[in-house]
């Protein structure tokens, strides 16, 4: 199973996502919830996760900063924004960090289960390459 945290300072979305959607039947565990980036960067520190569902803007510490940590300490992590704005420079932002995606509110879960399968495919790949590398 691969480990997915959600991260929103809004509690309905937060629970949606985390109770709503199918995540056991395409091979997640949600292992948290975090309302800001400090609280994210906590769970992160003490688990192993793989992938990062979060919100832009966030209060105490917005999603672009958990990202910036997250690229130069966590980068095996994959990152997926989700946002109500459709604001160029954060998608600008999100693409220097190495985002997986950029996913606007409300959230179609058909966009969101497509966008978390090939992050899921992303990972998959990159291990057999590691194990390649490391066979050869």
């Amino acid at each position: 199973m691969y480990k997915v945290l959600i991260v929103d300072d809004e509690y309905e979305i937060r629970k949606g996502i985390s109770n709503y959607f199918p995540w056991n039947e395409i091979g997640f565990e949600v292992i948290g919830e975090a309302e800001n980036g400090r609280e994210a960067l906590k769970i992160i520190q003490k688990n192993h996760v793989h992938v990062v569902l979060c919100d832009i803007k966030m209060p105490h510490m917005t999603g672009i900063q958990l990202a910036q940590i997250l690229y130069e300490q966590y980068s095996h992590i994959k990152i997926v924004f989700l946002s109500a704005y459709k604001d160029f420079e954060y998608a600008k932002k999100a693409l220097q960090l190495g985002v997986s995606d950029y996913l606007l509110k409300p959230i179609d879960f058909s966009f969101l289960e497509k966008t978390v399968l090939e992050v899921r495919d992303a990972i998959i790949k990159k291990r057999k390459n590691e194990r390649k590398e490391y066979i050869e």
